[in-house]
């Protein structure tokens, strides 16, 4: 199988470039002018890259026409919910008008046996308390610009099946984290900041936004796998959320991060980082996932934020940062 990834080297492209080599596929990406492959470190020599942005319609026509994928993976987004408040438009041009160009160049082209468009539990909005965990049929109601970005890819990905038959299937996926995620998210701030201030190049004070939130956080190895499963047994038109079943309360993630350091840190609230609005708690349910296409969560959450960690602390020694 040929596989195409949008954005394979953002942090959940290269975990799903390292799932797909070992799966044995023939691979493919994209990146944006000046970004980084370090996260490929190891295995960019396996994969062909074009340097191609999605919101040029006929770049990306092209590359569709020259690689003529079987598999397609579309992760390419503006993925950053605050970035997404100080910047909409953008985040939309990325998020929707990209899924545009690259579902049009694939109808064009008509060869490809899977698409998987990756949305976000963001699509969701805030959920009432009675119907938690959040199924696939609840009701889209996003409160972010990157939210109603993410259901408006949805909603093309499943147009697109119905009016030309493309083989897409949605892949809804909840928070997740790991090695190689930016700062900017929450698990990533926080073993960034408890990093530095183990080597003393932080005072000991780690700053936070709003712990009381409560998340569904999964691996990323475990959501990248997801998403070949998705390619490999999901039904076209299908949308399948990926998450672990669990909600954890911000402040018990950070606790368990503390926990791993040997330093007495003061924790203090940093106003820039609260949100204009925020999801009070996000728990999915992945019974579809799980019988339709043989999703099973692999790593625990001690074990993820302990990867995490060491992943940033590796990245001080090494002066990354």
């Amino acid at each position: 199988m040929r596989a195409l990834v949008t954005g394979i080297v953002g942090f959940a492209g290269s975990h799903l470039a390292a799932e797909l080599l070992d799966a044995g596929y023939e691979l493919y990406g994209t990146q944006l002018q000046g970004e980084s492959r370090q996260r490929l470190e190891g295995i960019t020599s396996s994969i062909s890259i074009s340097t191609v942005d999605l919101t040029d319609h006929a770049a990306t026509r092209r590359l569709v026409r020259r690689v003529k994928p079987d598999a397609i993976f579309h992760l390419a987004a503006i993925s950053a919910v605050g970035y997404s408040f100080k910047n909409p438009r953008r985040t939309f041009d990325v998020n929707v008008n990209g899924t545009l160009h690259l579902l049009e160049a694939l109808r064009e082209i008509g060869t490809a046996k899977s698409i998987v468009v990756v949305t976000s539990s963001d699509v969701y909005g805030v959920v009432r308390p009675s119907d938690l965990p959040i199924k696939e049929s609840t009701p889209l109601v996003p409160i972010t610009p990157y939210g109603v970005s993410k259901a408006a890819a949805d909603m093309l990905g499943y147009q697109y099946f119905r009016s030309y038959g493309l083989p897409i299937m949605r892949a809804r996926a909840f928070n997740h984290t790991g090695p190689k995620q930016d700062q900017g998210f929450v698990v990533a701030d926080f073993c960034r900041q408890a990093a530095l201030i183990e080597s003393d190049r932080l005072r000991p004070v780690l700053t936070v936004g709003n712990l009381e939130a409560k998340r569904d956080i999964s691996d990323v190895r475990d959501i990248v796998k997801g998403y070949r499963l998705i390619a490999e047994n999901g039904k076209p038109g299908e949308v399948y959320n990926l998450c672990s079943g669990k909600s954890h309360r911000i402040k018990s993630i950070l606790d368990n991060i503390l926990k791993m350091i040997t330093l007495d840190v003061r924790i203090e609230l940093d106003p820039k980082l609260l949100r204009p609005s925020e999801i009070p708690n996000l728990v999915g349910d992945l019974t579809r996932a799980r019988r339709a296409v043989g999703y099973k969560p692999k790593y625990e959450l001690t074990g993820t934020l302990a990867d995490t960690l060491s992943y940033w602390r590796k990245a001080v020694r090494r002066n990354k940062i």
